[in-house]
């Protein structure tokens, strides 16, 4: 029984490493482009748990709307890893840069450090 035991605990632990580290699969720039401008991404903030919907323009320009009561406008560019934005308030207009993978069945969206900035949860037409 106690091989038992240790071959289940051996198992989980596993099981949780490889989910803990699936690896993250980088949505293009190209990708980005295609499947993302023109539309509504509906996330959620991973920092502070606010839900957004965000739209990059064909133009370039840019609105975001969070909770509560928050809209912004900018400008949008797609870099060599993904996009780039930069705010009128937001980020006290300062240009940031992030790239969106594929985590197992999550679309997120990272942060230039590579943290989890948002979750985008759907996007529509």
């Amino acid at each position: 029984m106690r091989h038992v035991k240790l071959g289940l605990l051996a198992f989980a632990l596993a099981a949780g490493w490889t989910a803990a580290h699936a690896q993250d699969v980088p949505v293009p720039p190209e990708e980005i482009k295609s499947k993302f401008v023109g539309k509504k991404l509906f996330s959620r903030s991973m920092t502070n748990g606010a839900l957004a919907d965000f739209v990059m323009h064909a133009d370039g320009t840019a609105t975001v709307s969070a909770s509560p009561n928050f809209n912004d406008t900018g400008k949008w560019w797609l870099n060599d890893t993904g996009y780039c934005t930069k705010w009128t308030r937001m980020r006290q207009g300062q240009e940031a840069c992030f790239r969106i993978v594929r985590r197992g069945s999550e679309l997120l969206i990272l942060d230039s450090d590579g943290k989890v900035s948002s979750q985008i949860l759907r996007t529509v037409d």
